[in-house]
């Protein structure tokens, strides 16, 4: 009795880390990629959102943090594995780095509106997730606030086209210019 209960439970534990392991694997996330100098400079090399899972955050304070924002409200908080000290197998001496290469994968809120790199209190890179409009790209995007005053490459200036009505009613005019001509010139006579 207690082997078939040994092995429902392993069957039960199995089944569910597979369901777990699959279904963190199929979250949208962001991608950023970024150098990270010991002088708080920071170069935002690639964001992106990607299928993947998160990446594994320290949970100690490191003392570099990453924070997403959705207006006043904080969706997502970690610390960063940051540190400017590359160590060595012994005998070798420890070596202080100027930068770091980070590659993170951050958990995707479609209601984010921005994402911050923080080294202890001091911001060191803002992220707006916002979409904004992209001028040269063919695309006049109204909905995001181009038009033909801020974006004529993408948004050019539309002639009024002229009614076929218009045209007709200017030709009845001129008809009705001539009928009148020629009928005072038959009158005339």
């Amino acid at each position: 009795m207690s082997s078939k209960i040994l092995i429902l439970t392993f069957i039960v534990f199995f089944v569910s880390a597979v369901l777990t392991v699959a279904s963190a694997q199929e979250s949208s996330v962001y991608l950023i990629n970024a150098v990270i100098f010991n002088n708080d400079t920071v170069i935002l090399k690639e964001i992106s959102t990607v299928q993947g899972s998160t990446s594994h955050f320290p949970e100690y304070d490191t003392g570099y943090k990453v924070e997403i924002y959705s207006k006043d409200q904080t969706l997502f908080k970690a610390y960063l594995p940051i540190t400017f000290i590359r160590t060595v197998s012994p005998p070798m001496p420890v070596t202080p780095l100027d930068n770091i290469e980070l590659s993170i994968r951050l958990p995707y809120f479609s209601n984010a509106d921005h994402i911050f790199f923080y080294h202890g209190e001091k911001t060191i890179l803002k992220i707006d997730l916002q979409p904004r409009p992209v001028c040269g790209n063919n695309i006049c995007e109204t909905t995001l606030g181009e038009n033909s005053e801020n974006c004529p490459q993408d948004c050019p200036v539309e002639k009024p086209k002229t009614s076929i009505y218009v045209y007709l009613i200017i030709i009845g005019i001129i008809i009705a210019v001539i009928a009148l001509f020629l009928y005072q010139i038959r009158v005339a006579r």
